[in-house]
């Protein structure tokens, strides 16, 4: 510690991971993006709430409109999609909450990545000079 600041080689402990569940995700580009979405939530426990609001009203809406409500909005975004919004945001909210972590998959990435040289290396193509 110096001058009252800590940084994170001042502990002689490692940190612990105190989740409960892991959730692997892939190297997508909503992959990332969800990420990035989820740990702001993480820090902010009332837009974590609006996010859950949020996602139990356009799935209220998205049933309404099915049952024959007409929604505005439904109409400009599609029924349908708002039934794959809803749930994300739903699933956002829950995740960003401190029973939960998100991780890449690299131990599987680099799996795939050693079975893919060793098809390519059995392959019968001619192989480059």
């Amino acid at each position: 510690m110096y001058h009252g600041v800590s940084t994170m080689f001042d502990s002689a402990q490692p940190s612990q991971n105190l989740s409960k569940y892991t959730i692997s995700l892939t190297g997508s580009q909503i992959s990332v993006a969800t990420y990035g979405i989820v740990e702001f939530l993480r820090r902010r426990a009332v837009y974590r709430g609006t996010f859950a609001v949020l996602g139990i009203v356009v799935l209220l809406f998205s049933f309404a409109s099915m049952a024959g409500m007409k929604f505005m909005f439904a109409s400009a975004f599609g029924t349908f999609s708002l039934l794959f919004v809803g749930p994300w945001l739903l699933w956002a909210a829950t995740v960003s909450g401190p029973d939960f972590t998100l991780v890449f998959a690299a131990k599987k990435a680099q799996e795939e990545r050693r079975e893919a040289e060793k098809q390519f290396e059995k392959s019968t193509r001619p192989k480059m000079p």
